[in-house]
């Protein structure tokens, strides 16, 4: 009975520790689960790297194009744009400050330069002869840098140029082309004198062509008289005497105009007078700074330009 009892014993000893050993995991199962944990761990952490690893360096990014001065915030610009360097406009422009009548070094019987208040230019040799004509235009210059004036042929060819100094009225430029010319302005756009007396005004003054001389004076708003005197010889003369009125910016004779023949025998004595004509019909027009006359009855005035007399 006891040799049975002793291997039961045995084989019930080892069924507890067959038993046991199901709930103990072996060495070989804990490493592998440590050793996926820590895979785990390592994933998440490179995830979490690859997370916030753009937004940093979007931000040395920016930090960078700060510190270099590449990044900035657009801000209005004052200097011109492109369009300010294109072909020039010949739009009409208010050139009111620089317009009026001008001469080579203020001298009358020079060369002059006529600028209207919209920027057109007429200009003239000292006989009266028309030289150029075209428009002004206000350009920037990035040499300079600044504005100045350009003058433009009306071909659009470049005739000359002269400074803006900023000054609202200008009186004194200087031309500047193949030379230098100085310019001075004498009288406004209104005409000779500019005082305001209206329409006309510019005709009044005395006027000198060769050996002819021309006065003009103004009688009321719209009426004018004129008188001009061309000597034949140093005791001879020719006279006409025409009265005038205003129409459509010229002044006008119709058939009352006389023309008279003056002559002194002597010194102490009266000069003989002949009448040759009291039909006569004429027109005056302002050319650039300086008078046409047309002569209608016999076109004694053909080609002729009278130029302010500044001695008179």
């Amino acid at each position: 009975m006891k040799k049975y009892l002793i291997p039961a014993l045995i084989l019930a000893m080892a069924a507890s520790m067959t038993g046991c050993g199901r709930d103990k995991p072996s060495s070989a199962s804990a490493n592998s689960n440590v050793s996926s944990s820590e895979t785990t761990e390592a994933a998440s952490d490179e995830t979490e790297a690859e997370t916030t690893a753009p937004a940093e360096e979007k931000t040395e990014e920016a930090t960078t194009e700060e510190a270099d001065g590449t990044k900035e915030t657009e801000t209005e610009s004052t200097e011109p744009s492109e369009d300010d360097f294109q072909e020039p406009s010949r739009e009409p422009q208010d050139l009111s400050g620089i317009a009026g009548y001008w001469y080579i070094d203020g001298d009358a019987s020079a060369a002059s330069l006529h600028i209207s208040n919209d920027g057109k230019f007429e200009a003239y040799y000292a006989i009266g002869i028309k030289e150029a004509s075209g428009y002004i235009i206000r350009e920037y210059s990035k040499e300079i840098p600044g504005y100045y004036f350009v003058m433009y042929l009306d071909s659009g060819e470049k005739y000359m140029t002269f400074d803006d100094d900023g000054s609202e009225q200008k009186n004194d430029i200087y031309l500047q082309g193949e030379n230098t010319v100085h310019y001075v302005r004498l009288y406004g756009e209104g005409g000779l004198a500019d005082d305001g007396r209206g329409p006309g005004e510019e005709f009044c003054g005395s006027w000198m062509c060769d050996r002819a001389n021309l006065e003009i004076t103004q009688e009321t708003d719209t009426e004018f008289h004129a008188v001009i005197k061309w000597g034949a010889s140093a005791s001879a003369h020719a006279e006409w005497d025409y009265p005038l009125v205003l129409e459509n910016g010229k002044l006008v004779c119709s058939g009352k105009g006389t023309k008279t023949f003056v002559e002194y025998k002597d010194a102490g004595s009266e000069p003989e007078k002949t009448v040759e004509y009291t039909d006569g019909s004429a027109e005056f027009e302002m050319s650039g700074s300086d008078i046409k006359w047309n002569d209608k009855k016999e076109h004694s005035g053909d080609d002729m330009l009278f130029k302010a007399d500044i001695y008179a």
